[in-house]
């Protein structure tokens, strides 16, 4: 999980693996080192008890909660541009998939034979790097 600022805005990139482990295990942690030997951290997880997203904590200790039904269906429908995008306490916040690495990932399931249409059409566009 990659993590940019930029003036009230917060995006996390997901990779394909990354994604995997969130829907799975419902919450994805990564930690920074820092110069000072702190660690900065990132915990976002998927919640069945929520409706709405929500961001909370400081850079430090940064805790983002995601409506994990919504969200599952934002992650099915990838490879795509967008984001699950939400706001909460001044905060824009941005959450996507890496979408070369979902495009890979469905090239890789085709070339061991696995895949279905959809994974043709992506081939097809795009040709294996």
């Amino acid at each position: 999980m990659k993590l940019q600022l930029d003036q009230g805005h917060y995006r996390l990139r997901l990779t394909e693996d990354d994604l995997a482990r969130l829907i799975d295990q419902g919450t994805l942690l990564q930690e920074w080192p820092c110069p000072d030997g702190a660690a900065a951290r990132c915990e976002l997880g998927l919640r069945d008890d929520i409706a709405s997203a929500d961001c909370s904590g400081t850079l430090m200790a940064l805790c983002l909660a995601l409506p994990r039904a919504s969200f599952e269906t934002f992650a099915a429908a990838r490879p795509r541009r967008d984001g699950f995008s939400f706001q909460a306490r001044g905060v824009e916040v941005i959450v996507d998939v890496d979408v070369r690495d979902s495009r890979r990932s469905l090239i890789q399931v085709n070339d061991r034979g696995r895949a279905g249409p959809e994974t043709a059409e992506a081939n097809a566009r795009e040709p294996p790097t």
